[in-house]
């Protein structure tokens, strides 16, 4: 008696029958290959003009707002102005640019940390005395009251000494932290910053603010898990930078 045969035992074999397995995960090698994260700034040198670019947008939407309301009796006066202003604002709008600078920061690993604060020791708070409950003898009242009277006088200097030593330990941070520099255009202008660069920055009006958006920059560099968020066109890459 002739075998039965299954429908399949004829059947061409698919591409399905030859796959080759995919290599296995080399966790190992995944690890070696984890890179620092880099973040990035816009820090422009001249925020001058963004006074006078303030001023003629308030003037604008005024105008604009008018028109929309059909009260604006001269509107070819009305039409020249509001090209001035626009004229204006591109002028505003190419000077502020020229003075762009894009920093990128790196991640610090935690030796480079270490080694910071090792060399920039920030002082401890001042314990403030506690204060005794009520109904302690006078002696101890007494005792008390001169103390928080000690601390009293001598804190507030030594909080700005502490506060000096921070800004010292910080500001190493981001010296270490700074990779490069890059102008309006994407060129390399500096790969590494100093201390007394930072300084420099920081005794400007604006300064402080700048150099702390470097430093929190740094931090979430290390603490922060970057996302590139999809769909990443051409369009938008070419947004990002001016």
């Amino acid at each position: 008696m002739p075998s039965e045969k299954s429908i399949t035992d004829d059947a061409a074999p698919t591409g399905q029958d030859h796959a080759v397995a995919a290599p296995a995960f080399d966790l190992d090698s995944w690890i070696s290959g984890l890179a620092p994260t880099e973040r990035s700034v816009d820090i422009y040198g001249n925020t001058q003009v963004f006074g006078e670019a303030e001023h003629l947008k308030r003037e604008l939407a005024t105008l604009e707002a008018d028109q929309a309301a059909g009260i604006d009796e001269q509107s070819i006066v009305t039409d020249a102005r509001v090209q001035e202003i626009l004229d204006r604002l591109g002028v505003l709008w190419e000077v502020q640019q020229a003075s762009k600078t894009t920093w990128y920061v790196t991640a610090l690993d935690g030796e480079t940390v270490k080694a910071i604060n090792k060399a920039h020791p920030v002082p401890d708070s001042l314990p403030e005395p506690e204060a005794p409950s009520k109904g302690v003898p006078p002696a101890v009242r007494g005792q008390y009251e001169k103390a928080h009277a000690d601390w009293a006088k001598k804190n507030p200097k030594h909080e700005e000494k502490r506060a000096a030593a921070l800004n010292e330990r910080n500001l190493a941070q981001v010296a270490a932290a700074v990779v490069r520099i890059e102008d309006r255009h994407g060129n390399v202008v500096a790969d590494h910053v100093t201390v007394a660069q930072l300084k420099a920055i920081e005794a400007k009006p604006h300064g402080p603010l700048q150099v702390g958006r470097l430093l929190q920059a740094a931090a979430q560099a290390k603490f922060g898990e970057p996302v590139i968020d999809a769909p990443f066109s051409s369009a938008t890459s070419r947004s990002g930078r001016v």
